[in-house]
Parts: C-alpha cells; sequence; structure tokens
C-alpha cells in the first residue's frame, strides 16, 4: 500500500512540474490520510514532505491532512 502511494505521489509530482512553466512557481500538492498524527504513517508523511520541499528547492510543497 506504501509502495503503491509512493508511486501515485512520485507520479503527480513528476506530472506537476512537467507543467509548470515558470520555475518560480510553487506545486502544492495535498496528502491525506486517516491515521493519528502519532502513527508511522503520519510520521512517514511528514519526513516525505520534507523531502520533496528539500529535494526541490521548495518548489514543491506538501500539505499533510491526518485524521481524515
Amino acid at each position: 500500500m506504501k509502495r503503491f502511494l509512493l508511486v501515485v505521489l512520485a507520479t503527480g509530482l513528476i506530472a506537476a512540474l512537467a507543467c509548470g512553466s515558470a520555475a518560480a512557481n510553487v506545486i502544492k500538492l495535498k496528502y491525506g490520510h486517516v491515521e493519528r498524527i502519532e502513527d508511522p504513517q503520519h510520521m512517514f508523511a511528514e519526513r516525505f514532505a520534507e523531502r520533496v520541499r528539500e529535494l526541490t528547492e521548495g518548489r514543491v510543497i506538501i500539505e499533510i491532512y491526518p485524521n481524515a
């Protein structure tokens, strides 16, 4: 399940970056899950969002929505 989620997010991220015309644009993605903030899935989501932001130099921001 987590591997599938990573593939979907990565594909969406690549598509969003490919569609952006200007490098100054910030892309915001939403990542919702049903787990509590103490759950490892939420901790993974926070780390994933942090790494994406680092690797894209702030051009891609992932907003996390737990307890959905």
